[in-house]
Order: C-alpha cells, then structure tokens, then sequence
C-alpha cells in the first residue's frame, strides 16, 4: 500500500529531483506529448530550453506567460517557476535541461564572462525568425540531437553546442532585460518555499494559513503571491496537485483507486473520484484503462 508523501517520478513535482543528468554530465534531454504527459509548476536550478514541435504550447512563468508555435522555443533561466500547458487540446515539446556549472566552475573566466550574464536572467522566447535566436535555437538542438543519438564524442559536441548558444545569449541586451526584479525575486522565493511545502505534505490536511506561515508571510500576502504569480489560490493548486500525483500513480502504479487517493490527500474515495470526474471527464480507473490502452 502507498504511504502518504512517497516519492514519485520528477513529472508532476515541484522542484525536481533527483537533479539532471549526473553530476559528472548534468545534461537530460525530454520529449514529451501535452497533456499526456503534464508539466505543472515547479523549478529547478538547471537552465531549460523548450522546443514547441506540435501544435501550440503555452509556457507560464510567475512573470508572465510565453506562447509557443511550432518551431518556436523558449530558454528559461535559473529558479524560474513555470508550467507547460497545450494551447489546444494536445501539444508536442522537446525540452533540454542542463547546470550551469557544466560550462565552467564559478571561478573561472567562461563564467565570469558569458555565464554569469545568463544566469540573472529569467525567461525569453526565441523565434526562427530573428538572426541572433535562430542561433541560439539552432545550437541547442544540435546538443538535443548529440544528446539523443549519443554517437562517438557526443559529450564534447553536446557542450560545444551549449556554448555557443550560452555565447550568444550572453551578448543580448534584449534579454539582459529579462532579468528578475528584486519584488520578483523576493515573491519567487516566497512561491518556491510555498510549493515545496506543499509538495513534502500534500498528503496531509493544509489550510492557507499553514502554506503562508511556511514562507513566513500573512495569508493575505500568500493569497496575493498565488493569484499574481500562478493566477490561482493556494486551495485550487493544492487540489490539481494532488490531482497530478494521483494521475501519475494511476499510469505507474497497480495500486487502487482508494488507496491512491488516500495518498494523494482525498481521504474520502467517493469525493476523490467524483472530483476525478469532474476535472478530467473519467474516474480514476477509467482514465487509467484509457492510457494503457494507447500504449498497447
């Protein structure tokens, strides 16, 4: 039977773990079909490129939010807090997620001069149609496909191609303009030290002045975080995270019904699969004979 609060796969966790690649090669490449495969909210200390290959895909950040054509991406600083959502039912995305660090120590002059620049920054879309992006784009899906193919010295390619992408976002005023405010940089931390509360006690009974008092503010303030930042409440999040824990265990797990949703936090069966229901169109074990189903 499941505990309360066991560990699940990074999809549908808030900062992931645990971190990319390996800490000799801190390097992971995705490709992921939306909303078969959900990216909520969450962040991480990796920088992440997004590649939009089907359909329209909307990537949301505290600061805003980030629409994505076919062929069009997006680069996402340090600690951005985001979620990718499809636009239109079902999207197509390629995501590469790689530390800093494995361009350079902080100490020496590669970081000093091209990645420190970046690593203020917070999020930017690139388009194919503008010279200096469809540079950065270009090299990042020459590291994706070294990553992918993992031919002889692909780990030398893949590095290579990071930094010349890394290069020439460094160069850009334009998105030196991205860079976080100190009031947004003070709400991001509040945010990160809100979800990773919840995210290590989903499982129990919260109330928002709990998830306030984690980040040491009022629950007026914890309100206002949630609905200028996500816009959403913190009961509202807390109840689609449960949810997204809960689709996930359903597709990796044979565990039941009831036991899943006692583990998400839905002490109730009924009123867990009622919600279900409500929010995704099946019950919980409908949705998982679906999903089995597309994979046979």
């Amino acid at each position: 039977m499941l505990e309360k609060n066991q560990p699940f796969s990074p999809t549908g966790s808030q900062r992931e773990q645990p971190p990319h690649g390996t800490p000799s090669f801190p390097v992971e490449i995705f490709e992921l079909s939306i909303p078969a495969s959900t990216v909520p909210w969450h962040w991480h200390e990796d920088w992440e490129y997004v590649l939009c290959t089907r359909n329209r895909v909307k990537c949301s950040t505290a600061q805003g939010e980030i629409v994505l054509d076919p062929g069009y991406g997006a680069f996402l600083g340090p600690r951005v807090i985001h979620e990718i959502t499809a636009e239109d039912g079902s999207c197509g995305i390629r995501s590469l997620v790689f530390h800093p660090h494995f361009l350079g120590s902080e100490e020496s002059l590669i970081w000093q001069k091209y990645v420190a620049p970046v690593q203020e920054c917070g999020a930017i879309k690139l388009s194919p149609d503008i010279p200096w992006q469809w540079d950065c784009m270009h090299f990042f899906c020459v590291a994706w496909h070294a990553m992918n193919q993992q031919g002889a010295g692909y780990e030398i390619e893949t590095r290579q191609a990071l930094e010349n992408a890394v290069y020439r976002l460094s160069l850009q005023t334009e998105f030196r303009k991205n860079s976080l405010s100190e009031k947004a940089r003070r709400n991001t931390q509040r945010l990160e030290q809100m979800l990773q509360f919840i995210q290590q006690n989903y499982g129990e009974e919260l109330t928002v002045s709990q998830i306030a008092d984690s980040a040491a503010i009022s629950e007026s303030e914890c309100l206002r975080c949630f609905r200028n930042s996500l816009h959403t409440v913190p009961s509202r999040y807390l109840r689609d995270f449960r949810l997204q824990k809960a689709e996930t265990l359903l597709l990796s797990t044979q565990e039941t019904s009831a036991n899943i949703g006692a583990a998400c936090g839905f002490s109730d069966p009924a009123y867990f699969t009622k919600l279900f229901r409500e929010v995704k169109g099946c019950t919980p074990l409908e949705y998982r004979k679906r999903h089995n189903a597309t994979r046979m």
